[in-house]
């Protein structure tokens, strides 16, 4: 094994300006991510007026839709990623067309199979599996958005791959989310119950399929338009089969990993435990907006780096990404680990208090795997995929023996412990083998030290300042994450956490958005 290097590695002027990329290109997927979250939680909230039964049951249905889509979808979307670029650079538009054609057809023919199979299915389903007969009609209505959502999904994708992730970003994340809030609101507020949400759910997705066709069709390339005008298609369905399918294993894997809680809670405990801990896992999700953001830039920078034999510079950008995300994964952790209770009574009502103790047990997993995983993308640019699959499985037989090991003796919390260590688990590994690749730790620089010092202080004050001045309410809330932000960027400032790259990328930050401030001044005490 190669020794661990402990020192900070010293990049060239090529690193500063690949960290700006990361940023830039970040920068769009992070803003369609937090506008994501922010209505897909409100959704929740919104959901969770129904009591935590019926939550529950949308949970549970909602689960099995994730599956269902996935694998009718025979992860055709990476296959469309991987070719169209290609043959778009290439000029040929014989086999650009294919991509389009063929991924519409194999996604149709599919689509329809999945639905039926889960509308004649959903009996068996929702009483043999989880015995919750009211399930079934969830998942009948469900059943008929299946093909929708994987069609929308391959025309944004060919959007991205024509360099237009801006329509993806719009489409999927922005304005299938405000159909599904605006919708599951609409059917609360008229009390249509648990049947109405859902039927605005399937209708959401429906009307987010006619919209992304029109868009990316008016706006990136007239696929439809050149598909039914006699223009020449080469099939292409052998070639993206080929290579879509084998993903379809791996996917499934990290399906089962991040469903296993969900799925063990329906089967032990009922939908309304499933809906009090529903709570908890999508609140404790905020944590990963950050660091898939910077990850999505990653991944072709590192690639970039290392065809040039720029090891110290991919070394550089591991670090500095990895204390990015540890500073902001941090200033959400710790509030919600210290206020988890107040946070879910606010958000949610007191008959979702069991969820606290949950809440931050998933926080802390969340925060620790995010962390680890970041160096996935340097275990990808070294072609260690099949190691990756090797360590999804192990992860999955982790998550399946404690979630049925905890959730009968332990409930919720015991789930929350299942969950934890899953992430942990593929963390590690990751972490593991991005160690032995570069002989580098991230977390070795003192720095560390100094986010989390200021991180305990700024979290310190706002508990004796919640303790003792404010009430638990949400102007109480407001104040305090004002108070937590203020110390924590005054600490952070003191201690002198940021360095010359960070500087850097903080200077082409504003420039960017036109901003004029002196970033030095600010990063530095």
């Amino acid at each position: 094994m190669k020794p661990v290097e402990t020192s900070l590695p010293q990049g060239s002027a090529e690193t500063s300006s690949a960290l700006k990329s990361v940023v830039k290109g970040a920068g769009l997927v992070l803003v369609g991510l937090a506008i994501s979250k922010a209505m897909s939680y409100f959704l929740r909230l919104v959901l969770a007026r129904l009591g935590p039964e019926q939550y529950g049951l949308f949970t549970l249905g909602l689960t099995v839709f994730d599956f269902a889509t996935f694998l009718t979808s025979l992860s055709l979307l990476t296959a469309v990623l991987r070719y169209a670029p290609e043959y778009h650079a290439l000029g040929n538009n014989k086999r650009l067309l294919g991509v389009f054609s063929d991924s519409v057809k194999l996604i149709i023919a599919a689509g329809i199979a999945g639905s039926a199979i889960l509308y004649f299915s959903a009996d068996a389903i929702s009483t043999i599996v989880f015995h919750q007969p009211a399930l079934a009609g969830i998942l009948r209505i469900m059943s008929f958005a299946i093909v929708f959502y994987n069609l929308s999904g391959v025309v944004t994708s060919l959007a991205r791959a024509l360099n237009r992730v801006e329509y993806e970003v719009a489409l999927k994340m922005v304005v299938e989310n405000a159909f599904k809030l605006a919708l599951a609101a609409t059917a609360v507020a008229m009390g249509l119950g648990l049947a109405g949400v859902t039927a605005g759910f399937s209708i959401a997705i429906f009307l987010t399929c006619l919209v992304s066709f029109y868009a990316v069709e008016k706006k990136v390339y007239p696929f439809v338009a050149k598909a039914t005008s006699g223009a020449p298609i080469e099939s292409t369905a052998r070639q993206l089969l080929t290579f879509s399918l084998p993903l379809t294993a791996d996917g499934l894997v990290w399906m089962v990993a991040a469903s296993a809680d969900i799925i063990v809670i329906g089967i032990f405990l009922g939908a309304a435990q499933v809906g009090i801990y529903g709570t908890a896992l999508p609140t404790a999700a905020f944590l990963t907006v950050i660091p898939l953001a910077l990850q999505t830039m990653f991944k072709p920078l590192t690639v970039g780096l290392l065809a040039k034999k720029k090891t110290e510079d991919v070394k550089r950008v591991y670090y500095t990404l990895s204390k990015w995300v540890f500073a902001a994964n941090l200033a959400v952790l710790l509030p919600v680990v210290v206020f988890a209770t107040q946070i879910i009574a606010i958000l949610f009502g007191r008959d979702y208090g069991p969820a606290a103790l949950p809440l931050s047990i998933l926080s802390t997993g969340f925060f620790l795997s995010q962390l680890l995983r970041i160096g996935e993308e340097i275990v990808v640019a070294y072609d260690r995929t099949v190691f990756l699959l090797a360590n999804a499985v192990v992860a999955v037989a982790i998550a399946g023996l404690a979630q049925l090991l905890l959730v009968p003796h332990y409930g919720i919390a015991g789930a929350a412990v299942g969950a934890a260590l899953t992430w942990l688990a593929m963390g590690f590994g990751i972490w593991y083998k991005a160690r032995r690749l570069t002989g580098f730790s991230p977390f070795a620089a003192s720095k560390y030290l100094h986010i989390t010092l200021s991180g305990g202080i700024a979290v310190g004050a706002s508990y004796l300042l919640a303790k003792y001045f404010l009430a638990a309410d949400v102007f109480g809330a407001i104040v305090i994450l004002v108070s937590f932000v203020a110390v924590y960027a005054i600490c952070l400032r003191g201690l002198k956490v940021a360095d010359e790259y960070d500087i850097e990328v903080g200077e082409a930050i504003t420039r960017k958005l036109g901003i004029k401030i002196n970033v030095r001044k600010i990063l530095t005490a």
